[in-house]
């Protein structure tokens, strides 16, 4: 989760900085995302794992996972958080853009966003006494503020 807010704060930043690093507008922001992905490329392959063993369960028929109330729950939320998710950080920099905000300034609204976004999961490991249908009232609390 750290990572993910760090990338959160660093990725627009270095997309900032890469925007009129060449002639053509946003190709030294496409260079940083290239850079990034082959230095966690790189350092991804220094990591020693112990090979995964999955515990044997029993399998669940599709039909009565779909009868289950907390996996329907569980997936509409998934479904509905992820769209309003992907429509915000999609248009909030094109709309921004339209109306003539500065790189900066979406930059900042960026950075922002993917913080609020992620660091609240830091914080689940205070709620152990919440039920699942608690976090998933609790999300959408957070999300409508």
């Amino acid at each position: 989760m750290s990572g993910g807010i760090l990338g959160g704060i660093l990725g627009p930043h270095l997309g900032n900085m890469g925007v009129h690093l060449f002639s053509v507008p946003f190709v030294g922001s496409f260079a940083f995302v290239g850079l990034l992905c082959a230095l966690n490329m790189a350092f991804s392959s220094l990591l020693k794992l112990k090979p995964f063993s999955p515990k044997e369960s029993s399998k669940v028929p599709l039909k009565t996972l779909l009868k289950e109330p907390h996996f329907l729950l569980a997936t509409c939320a998934c479904d509905l958080s992820f769209g309003l998710m992907t429509l915000v950080m999609s248009a909030t920099p094109l709309a921004m853009h339209a109306h003539s905000f500065s790189l900066a300034l979406s930059k900042s609204v960026l950075v922002m966003r993917f913080v609020e976004m992620v660091a609240p999961s830091l914080f689940l490991v205070f709620s152990k006494r919440l039920s699942p249908m608690h976090l998933v009232a609790l999300g959408m609390l957070c999300y409508v503020g």
